[in-house]
């Protein structure tokens, strides 16, 4: 079964798991997807793939005091974090949201 693991929902009153994942990763699996927060850190994006993932979906609700906001208004998160991970990582997968089309 392929999967997205959401390790960024502003919307839960728990914390999100986020270490340890790369035990979804297996040999059987094409997709093994990380939805990153909006703000996510860029050491936490190396952890990721170092653990080997290489699809990440940019990004996830931008958090805020009411629980999250989404859309256009996340577009400038989504291409910081993208140029990011392409950058250093061009053996990427990236699923673009929050008005990115291309």
């Amino acid at each position: 079964m392929y999967l997205e693991i959401n390790v960024s929902c502003p919307n839960t009153d728990k914390k999100m798991v986020n270490t340890n994942l790369k035990h979804f990763i297996n040999s059987e699996r094409r997709w093994c997807i990380i939805k990153l927060s909006p703000i996510t850190e860029h050491s936490q994006i190396d952890n990721y793939y170092s653990e080997g993932f290489r699809q990440f979906h940019c990004s996830n609700t931008l958090p805020i005091k009411e629980g999250g906001v989404s859309g256009p208004i996340i577009k400038e998160y989504n291409k910081t974090l993208i140029t990011y991970i392409k950058s250093k990582y061009p053996d990427t997968t990236i699923i673009g949201g929050g008005g990115i089309r291309d």
